[in-house]
């Protein structure tokens, strides 16, 4: 069996890693891109009356405008989750304040009977 070696010219080669990279740019950008829309339903839009947003970086390139879009939309989505636990702990904290008012109107409401019956039994004395 004879061996036989292909060479490749190295321009055809770098030509098939810069392929091989942007393909590669290219499924990144897709994956960040189903991230973006399921964190989407999490964080409103803008309404009807949205701006353009501005390029967030330099090298304005597609994918890592996708990659830091996602970056922005995961840091919002950390903000709400963050703002929705502390809305939580004050609902808590609200709920608890109406118990403690509820024992204190009792507490006086059996306080002033227990002094009504006091009075109303040791006037006759």
């Amino acid at each position: 069996m004879v061996d036989s070696t292909v060479v490749i010219p190295s321009d055809i080669d770098t030509a098939l890693n810069e392929r091989a990279a942007v393909w590669a740019s290219l499924d990144q950008a897709t994956a960040d891109l189903k991230k973006i829309e399921e964190l989407g339903g999490q964080i409103g839009g803008g309404g009807e009356n949205t701006q353009p947003a501005e390029l967030l970086t330099s090298d304005k390139l597609p994918p890592s405008e996708v990659a830091a879009a996602l970056a922005a939309l995961e840091a919002e989505s950390a903000s709400i989750k963050e703002a929705e636990a502390e809305i939580e702990r004050h609902m808590k904290e609200i709920a608890s304040h109406k118990m403690m008012r509820i024992v204190l109107i009792a507490l006086g409401i059996l306080l002033l009977l227990a002094i009504i019956y006091v009075i109303a039994h040791s006037g006759g004395r």
